[in-house]
Order: C-alpha cells, then sequence, then structure tokens
C-alpha cells in the first residue's frame, strides 16, 4: 500500500526520535563522570574514604576523584569499539538530519524536534573527542602499564598515578605516590636604597640549580573502604629543615551515607583553595606568594568535611594547635577553621588546570574563616586574636582555568595591662589571579599575577632578596607578629610579582617540563631600627627570575 507524503514524513520524524534516544541510551556508560568524590575531595582536599569503581576485577580502578573523563577500566579494545561505534551512529544521524531538512515543513514543533537532534549531535561529537583521547593514551601507554589480569590469590594490582595493591574483598588497599619538582634557576636584583647602597647589592646575578621537592608517600583503607589513611615524607631538604620530614599523616572515616568525613592528624587546614591543591597537581608548579603568606598550611589537628546536594555544597570545620606542621604546642589555644563552598555545575577536579578539556564547565565559589585567639609562637605574655576572611572563585571547561583568591587579615592585641590602652590593631591583605589553557597537543600557556601586603620589621632579611624567592617573607605573618610596639613598624606596604610560563607534558600528564619567567617589585620600603651603620634604610628593588623546572609524578 502507497503511505501519503505526510505519513511519510512523520514515519521519518518518529524513526530520528527513536534513533536519537536509542543513542543517548547507548552512549550513557562510555561518557559517564566517575563516581562524585567526598566532600573533602570535592573542596580541594584529599578524599577520604572514597568508593573505588566497581565492575571488571581485570581492569584498573581509579582512586582519584578528579578524573573526569572515562573511567580506566576500558580495555584499548573496547574503547576502540566505542569509538567506531559513535562514529557509525553519528554518521547515521548527519545523514538522517539532511534528510529531515529537505522533506519536512517548517511547523514550529518540527523545527523544535529538529534543534534537540543537534544538540544531541553536539554532545556525541564532544564523547566521541573524549573517546579518541582516551584511546590515544591507551595506546601511548608502556605494555607494564596496561590493566592486568586478576591473580587467583584474590589480590588485584594494577598502576594508576602510582603503583596500587588490592585485597580481595575491599579488606586492604595500598597506593604508593610521590613526586618531585627539580631544575634551574638564576635570579637578576635591580635595587637602590637612599640611605645607603649597600644594604641591597644592586646588579647581583644568581644561579643554581635546585630540588625544590621529593615526596614519598602511600595511601589506600584498611578494613573497609570507609576507614583511610595517608602518609607523606618530604625528603628533599629546604630552607628550615634540612632532613627527612613528615608532611602528612591522617587517618579518615566516612559516614554512611558519604555525607560526613571525618579526619585526624597532620594535615593542611581548609582555608585556601590553592593551598588545598596539592604540590603534584600546581599549575604553576608552586603556590603564589598570597597564599603562602596568609594560608595557615600544614598543622595537627581535626576537621570534619561535609557534603550536600551530590557534593555540590560542601561545608568544612577544622579544629588545630596552631604551631604548624611538626612542632610541640607551646600553649593551650587552639585555632578555629571555617570555610563554605558551593559547585553547582559538579564538582571540580582537584588539580588546577583542566587536564581532560571537560566538557561542561565548572565552577567553584567559596569562603573561608580563620580565628586565632592566642597567635604567638615566641612569647606567651603576648595576647592577640587574629582574624582572617577569604573569598576564592574558580573556572574551568575545555581546557581553560581561571582561579582568584582574596585573603585579609585584622592583628587585634589586647590592652596595654600597664597603660589600660589598646595596642596597634594592623590590617593587611593579599590577592592573586591565575589563568591557563591547555591545548590539545599536551601544551600550556599559563599566568598569574599577586599582589600583597607586609608589614616590614628590623629581622627581615634584605641582603640577598630574590635569591631564595619569598623566603625572606616574614614567617610570622602566618602568625602575626610578636612585637606590640607601633614605633618599630611603618605602615604595610605593597609587593607585586607577575609569572608567566610555557609548559608541555609527556606520558599522561606524568611529566611536565616548564619555562617560567617571574617578575617581582616592591613598593618603597622602609626598615626601621636597622643594624648600625644603615640606621633606617628605604628600600626598592625588582627582581627578574628565570627558571627552568621538570615535576615527575607517580
Amino acid at each position: 500500500m502507497n503511505r501519503s507524503p505526510k505519513n511519510a514524513m512523520i514515519g521519518r520524524l518518529g524513526g530520528s526520535i527513536i534513533c536519537a534516544s536509542f543513542i543517548l541510551t547507548m552512549n550513557t556508560p562510555s561518557s559517564a563522570q566517575p563516581a562524585a568524590p567526598t566532600a573533602a575531595r570535592a573542596a580541594g582536599h584529599p578524599a577520604a574514604g572514597a568508593t573505588p569503581p566497581k565492575g571488571n576485577r581485570n581492569t584498573v580502578t581509579s582512586e582519584s576523584a578528579h578524573q573526569t573523563r572515562p573511567q580506566d577500566n576500558s580495555s584499548n579494545g573496547t574503547l576502540r569499539l566505542q569509538v567506531q561505534t559513535l562514529t557509525d551512529r553519528l554518521e547515521r544521524l548527519t545523514a538522517e538530519m539532511a534528510t529531515l531538512r529537505r522533506s519536512i515543513d517548517s511547523r514550529p514543533e518540527v523545527q523544535r524536534h529538529i534543534d534537540q537532534l543537534e544538540a544531541t549531535m553536539r554532545q556525541l561529537r564532544e564523547d566521541l573527542a573524549g573517546l579518541r583521547t582516551r584511546q590515544a593514551d591507551m595506546e601511548r601507554r608502556p605494555r607494564l602499564l596496561q590493566p592486568n589480569p586478576t591473580s587467583t590469590t584474590g589480590w588485584r594490582f594494577g598502576y594508576h598515578n602510582g603503583p596500587w595493591f588490592q585485597a580481595q574483598h575491599n579488606r586492604f588497599r595500598l597506593h604508593f605516590k610521590g613526586f618531585s619538582v627539580m631544575g634551574y634557576r638564576m635570579d637578576a636584583v635591580a635595587a637602590n636604597s637612599s640611605s645607603s647602597e649597600d644594604v641591597v647589592a644592586s646588579g647581583r646575578l644568581t644561579n643554581k640549580f635546585q630540588v625544590k621537592n621529593a615526596r614519598l608517600g602511600a595511601d589506600g583503607f584498611i578494613l573497609s573502604r570507609r576507614f583511610r589513611y595517608d602518609v607523606t615524607l618530604e625528603t628533599a631538604s629546604s630552607a628550615w629543615i634540612n632532613k627527612v620530614h613528615l608532611k602528612k599523616a591522617t587517618i579518615s572515616f566516612l559516614v554512611p551515607g558519604d555525607w560526613l568525613t571525618i579526619t585526624l592528624g597532620q594535615q593542611k587546614t581548609p582555608d585556601s583553595f590553592q593551598e588545598l591543591r596539592s604540590s603534584a597537581h600546581l599549575q604553576l608548579l608552586d603556590r603564589s606568594p598570597a597564599t603562602e603568606s596568609f594560608a595557615q598550611g600544614y598543622d595537627v589537628g581535626l576537621t570534619m568535611n561535609f557534603s550536600e546536594w551530590r557534593h555540590r555544597l560542601v561545608q568544612q570545620i577544622g579544629l588545630f594547635n596552631g604551631e604548624g606542621a611538626n612542632p610541640d604546642s607551646v600553649d593551650t589555644n587552639f585555632i578555629y577553621v571555617l570555610r563554605l563552598g558551593i559547585q553547582p555545575m559538579g564538582p571540580l577536579p582537584h588539580s588546577e588546570d583542566d587536564l581532560t578539556r571537560s566538557s561542561h564547565p565548572k565552577l567553584w565559589i567559596g569562603t573561608s574563616f580563620v580565628l586565632t585567639p592566642h597567635p604567638s609562637m615566641t612569647d606567651n605574655s603576648t595576647h592577640a586574636r587574629v582574624y582572617r576572611p577569604s573569598a576564592e572563585l574558580a573556572f574551568l571547561w575545555k581546557g581553560f582555568n581561571l582561579q582568584s583568591e582574596f585573603f585579609y587579615r585584622i592583628v587585634q592585641h589586647a590592652k596595654d595591662s600597664s597603660t589600660g590602652k589598646d595596642s596597634a590593631t594592623k590590617k593587611y591583605a593579599g590577592v592573586y589571579a591565575q589563568t591557563g589553557y591547555i591545548f590539545n597537543h599536551d601544551i600550556q600557556i599559563a599566568a598569574r599575577y599577586t599582589a600583597m601586603q607586609i608589614f616590614p620589621t628590623p629581622n627581615m632579611n634584605w641582603s640577598n632578596p630574590g635569591a631564595s624567592g619569598w623566603s625572606w617573607t616574614p614567617t610570622a605573618l602566618h602568625f602575626t607578629d610578636d612585637i606590640v610596639d607601633t614605633a618599630s613598624y611603618q605602615p604595610p606596604t605593597w609587593i607585586h610579582k607577575v609569572t608567566a610560563a610555557v609548559m608541555v607534558d609527556f606520558w599522561e600528564h606524568h611529566l611536565r617540563l616548564a619555562l617560567i619567567y617571574s617578575w617581582e617589585k616592591d613598593d618603597d620600603l622602609t626598615i626601621v631600627e636597622n643594624t648600625a651603620p644603615y640606621g633606617d634604610a628605604h628600600v626598592s628593588y625588582q627582581v627578574h627570575t628565570v627558571r627552568l623546572l621538570a615535576r615527575l609524578a607517580l
């Protein structure tokens, strides 16, 4: 029986809609994102108690919640079949769309169906591009790193950001991790002083090889996937510890329902977006000077990480000693940390850059507040309160990343018991903005601007600025200055730093080579009560730094 043109048109339209629905259904497993990370990892803190993906025991599981591309349990053959299947279906859908455009009238309901099909096609193209990238990564892997079959003993092993071993029934897991940053650095200092030409040597040129980091660690779970551990050691000597020392040691528990993670031990205080990013996942291989000076860093204490709305709403509460990493407590006071954040478009990866070139935008908006009732580390007779609010923003999409943080600190000393007057209240701020883009061939460009205020003090070392970067910044900035005599201070002054870099990654981003240029400049500083013969000196300087660094991570 011959069908009328109208019936034929409706039949073609119904067939195209059914075809598009079938493609979306078949495509969902291959383009689905990994399970949402726990609250700690969603907010930039390493997850505590994340559940490994279930499935084929012959595959390599992933413990990194920041991976947003298809899971690693896809073999190379499976990926090849998925790519070919999507390609064929996309071609058929394109041909069907062309037929619909030529034969269907322009009624609004018909055009809406066509627009929906075109949106489906765009999504299929993005998913297909992601699968092809994943397939290329799998083909570049050495045979040793390909998925291994399950042994007859029930133990599973594999490699993902380091080798891992896991017992049957999820009773035990051990994952080794580590990274190192090393390279060459050259500094050129241009400085002057109105009081003495010798306060800061002008025209000084320094160069050296350095090993910034060499960290080894292990993490996993014991008895249950809800009880997790994480230990990290720093083996490279630094300016303040010339020996192997502990960086991190925590035990975590993930409560049923995955809405709360409790972590105890030496860990990072949850008060900064960039500080909570691992040093192995920093885009420019180091943090901004503002983050280094205003964030508390590692400390010993307890954190509770809450997560709601499918890990899109995050709250973190922390209670810490306040003396930093590894020291003995010098008083009975704690510091209190509160952090709130929202990521309405889904959890952000743990890295600063968008390595997976996510097809959907990711946004983070957060704020934190730190209260230090008694920040003095050296003089228990000095009582003060420190309030440190901050705001943070991060955005990722298709290889582009943008993040910024603003810090503000108020140091309020108690009344002088002898005079009854309030001591000096100091206020200073810091801010940075960072952006970057990663191209298809693992080539990146990035830039960052930092501005921060400091209070010059007599103990600042101006004899060799820039030779060791920002290490000359007084460590008292982390806890406030112990000196309350207002005559010993000048108003805060601004320091500016601009950094730009070109980087290239190899071996699925495990190796990064970076060429980094930095320019630092300060306002006119006044060093008061300086040692003779200089007296009070006004110093202004600029530092140009070129670094060629390599970062190797498991």
